[in-house]
């Protein structure tokens, strides 16, 4: 995987800084541009719920949960986020 060939201090440093950052959550209900929240239907790191909790806070977003990926979406499945991407576009 991409992750294994990082250095494990730029891992940790990553992760400290995830785990340690501000909530932002209440700024969603503040976008008022068109929004489309995509993610990996099977990542563990960032859950499908929280995708769907973000769509729900975001007006008019449109959510697409990508099957069979997870949080590397964009290199596990890029065919299905750019056909995602393309319908979004499209809309």
């Amino acid at each position: 995987p991409l992750i294994a060939r990082a250095p494990l201090a730029q891992f940790e440093a990553q992760t400290e800084a995830l785990l340690n950052r501000p909530d932002r959550t209440g700024l969603l209900g503040q976008i008022r541009v068109p929004t489309l929240v995509l993610c990996g239907r099977d990542d563990a790191w960032s859950p499908l719920a929280r995708h769907e909790q973000m769509a729900r806070m975001i007006p008019g977003a449109r959510l697409v949960a990508v099957p069979e990926s997870g949080h590397m979406v964009t290199m596990e499945r890029p065919a299905a986020v750019t056909d995602a991407l393309a319908a979004w576009l499209a809309a």
